[in-house]
């Protein structure tokens, strides 16, 4: 088989592909029909992804102030933003449910993304705090024997601290545990070169990737809980967590490297941010509370399983769809701000 080369340019167009199949996975598994199965199954890597695919385009070159500048920019702000957003509809929210007196402690809850209010938000300060841990890390670390010891080390602090303490922390920074070894894996992919030799029999590994994500999902399902949720400390087994993450993720990133780029989903791997913060607020929360006004609260049981994939996926494309809007306002105005850009366009 032909060796395939990956330029710098195709690099950044693989990247984006992953990202735009990741952010897919989320928005569908935000979803309201989406059965059990499929869920878990995308609940299983679609975040680990992302702490994946950001350590492996990572980079510490900036002196330690700019780097905080620049992140906190590109997080924080979009954060705190956000959560405006959040704050308004579920204001409403309780408004229509005539539950006024439940706003300051909803409010107060989404604020620190306490248990019970925890949305995608979360991602944003956990990847902060991820990526100031790791600027340090790899200063003081450029030995690729060190880095991979460090690695276990910190898989092994993610399994003692939810196996004996668990504690849910103020923005759900316990998930910082989980996303600083995949972080890692992401880093150590780039600097090893890792992806560049799998190239080389491209299909053969696509294949053993898709398999091994398969016997693990079906290992997970079948002798445990198949549910994992980074936000609910739910990770069952972690060899099998670990495990079936890895191999799926693997499974995207050479697909990714394959196809290279398609560009509706290039162009959705390029604005994440949007998309990945605003579905539960502007189309999850009010669709949840129409189909809830139009069918009672029990209406997943009135639907097949294929029937319920259906919608979902309805439901994924008219989100789609709301969101890529709001997104070209967002950065085609002063909005561009809320999301760590200039009010300015750069030309």
């Amino acid at each position: 088989m032909e060796e395939i080369v990956i330029t710098k340019k195709e690099r950044i167009d693989w990247i984006d592909f992953a990202r735009g199949i990741g952010i897919l996975f989320v928005l569908l598994g935000h979803t309201a029909f989406l059965p059990t199965l499929p869920k878990a199954y995308i609940y299983s890597f679609h975040m680990p992804l992302f702490f994946l695919i950001s350590g492996y385009v990572f980079s510490c070159k900036d002196e330690f102030k700019r780097f905080l500048i620049k992140r906190f920019k590109t997080l924080i702000v979009p954060y705190f933003s956000f959560l405006m957003v959040f704050f308004a509809a579920f204001s409403i929210k309780h408004i229509l449910m005539h539950s006024v007196k439940s706003i300051p402690p909803t409010l107060f809850g989404l604020l620190i993304q306490k248990t019970g209010y925890v949305y995608a938000v979360w991602f944003f300060i956990v990847l902060f705090v991820t990526e100031v841990c790791f600027y340090f890390i790899a200063k003081h670390i450029k030995n690729t024997r060190g880095l991979v010891a460090l690695l276990f080390f910190l898989i092994a602090v993610d399994v003692v601290y939810f196996k004996m303490i668990a504690a849910a922390l103020p923005f759900q920074l316990q998930i910082c545990f989980t996303a600083l070894p995949f972080f890692m894996i992401g880093y150590l992919l780039k600097k090893s070169n890792i992806i560049e030799f799998l190239n080389r029999h491209i299909y053969i590994y696509i294949l053993l990737a898709l398999a091994i994500s398969a016997i693990f999902f079906f290992i997970k399902c079948r002798y445990m809980t198949a549910y994992t949720s980074l936000t609910s400390n739910q990770y069952g087994n972690f060899f099998i967590f670990y495990c079936l993450a890895i191999a799926t993720i693997m499974f995207v990133l050479l697909l990714s490297c394959r196809i290279k780029k398609v560009k509706p989903i290039n162009y959705l791997g390029k604005n994440t941010v949007v998309l990945f913060a605003l579905q539960q607020p502007l189309v999850s929360l009010p669709l949840n509370l129409l189909i809830i006004k139009l069918l009672g609260t029990d209406y997943l049981s009135r639907f097949s399983f294929f029937t319920r994939c259906a919608l979902s996926v309805a439901e994924l494309l008219l989100t789609v769809i709301v969101l890529l809007i709001v997104n070209y306002v967002i950065h085609h105005s002063f909005l561009r701000v809320i999301i760590g850009k200039s009010i300015v366009k750069n030309k």
